[in-house]
């Protein structure tokens, strides 16, 4: 299982790139957030 640094660190990666893709980065949270 993922330590909790390492969950912060990839709720920060999908913060930065919804900034990056904006509106598709909604599905692109979707698709990783069920693996």
């Amino acid at each position: 299982s993922l330590s909790r640094s390492d969950r912060l660190a990839k709720y920060n990666q999908l913060i930065r790139i919804e900034e990056e893709l904006g509106t598709s980065a909604v599905y692109a949270g979707r698709v990783v957030g069920t693996g």
